[in-house]
């Protein structure tokens, strides 16, 4: 089964997880992080949309899981607003 992905936080772990998913058949469909020369690189290496605003991925109604590599102090609120929006999620922490 392949997942259509989002991931918010394009730095080191992001980054990482985002070919991770490549790699295991999945797809990234969609990056965001408020650096937006990051999320344009992982983008790039993906062939997903780059965004500055994480809200915006988690209202794509074709994205399934999002992963959660942003700073600690947004973790949290990324995290609920998308379980809330339903999608499948992994939050990395530090």
């Amino acid at each position: 089964m392949s997942l259509r992905i989002g991931i918010v936080g394009c730095g080191l772990i992001g980054r990482g997880r985002a070919a991770v998913a490549r790699e295991a058949g999945h797809r990234v469909v969609a990056v965001a992080d408020v650096d937006t020369a990051k999320a344009a690189a992982v983008a790039q290496e993906s062939g997903a949309e780059p965004l500055s605003d994480w809200r915006r991925l988690i209202e794509r109604p074709d994205i399934g899981a999002v992963v959660v590599a942003t700073f600690n102090a947004a973790l949290a609120h990324v995290t609920i607003a998308s379980l809330e929006s339903g999608k499948h999620v992994l939050c990395e922490k530090p």
